[in-house]
């Protein structure tokens, strides 16, 4: 990494394979891009085969993205890329790209969702919202791929910590339901892997809700 190579599977169930050494803590994005209305299929497996991420692109998405990987070890994985069973052959670009660390202090808006990745181990990410005081807000972290535990906080200008949570109520998301901040003020909001969490689960990538009110809550905590 990095590379570019365009290539052509021209037989149904063909399949291309690419070896990759890649660098402990080093963030990885892995991407096949459809030419043609091709849809190609992407996964990244370890020495044994075992599947560690897959994507797949459709006329929605015409592009198989895995996106923020971090190994935790020196390793040689590889990468598969095939065609799906309507469109078996064609013609697609693969790309191993590193992934840039997100710029801390992009601002968030009521209703905005925005991707995120945790890499490599130890990565905060920050953003910032405005609040009025006495208003009800709402957070939800959503872990998408490479099983991030995540966390968040809210702090307030000085760094001080009002508000955190390791886990929802189902132990995969993190959640900030109906809080209200102390002044109208500009807060932080940080994100990170929980600190309890297994080596596995440091790593990953995450959605990041804002709302007015209790948007998120699913039930009672």
């Amino acid at each position: 990494p990095p590379f570019t190579v365009n290539s052509k599977i021209g037989l149904p169930g063909e399949m291309l394979a690419y070896q990759i050494p890649l660098k402990a803590n080093e963030v990885y994005d892995f991407a096949a891009f459809a030419v043609d209305e091709f849809y190609p299929i992407l996964a990244l497996a370890d020495a044994q085969q075992n599947v560690i991420a897959s994507a797949q692109a459709d006329a929605d998405f015409p592009a198989a993205l895995i996106e923020g990987f971090t190994p935790l070890k020196d390793e040689i994985l590889y990468l598969f890329v095939m065609g799906d069973s309507i469109r078996a052959v064609g013609y697609c670009g693969v790309e191993t790209a590193f992934r840039a660390d997100e710029e801390n202090g992009i601002e968030l808006q009521h209703g905005s969702v925005f991707q995120g990745v945790i890499g490599p181990v130890g990565d905060v990410d920050e953003y910032r919202f405005s609040a009025a005081e006495g208003m009800d807000y709402s957070i939800l972290v959503t872990p998408t791929q490479h099983y991030l535990d995540p966390m968040v906080r809210i702090l307030d200008a000085g760094g001080n910590v009002l508000f955190d949570n390791d886990d929802s109520a189902d132990g995969v998301f993190s959640m900030l339901s109906g809080i209200v901040l102390p002044a109208s003020a500009e807060y932080i909001i940080q994100v990170s892997a929980s600190p309890d969490t297994i080596p596995q689960r440091q790593t990953g990538v995450y959605l990041i809700q804002l709302a007015t009110g209790t948007t998120f809550d699913w039930g009672s905590p």
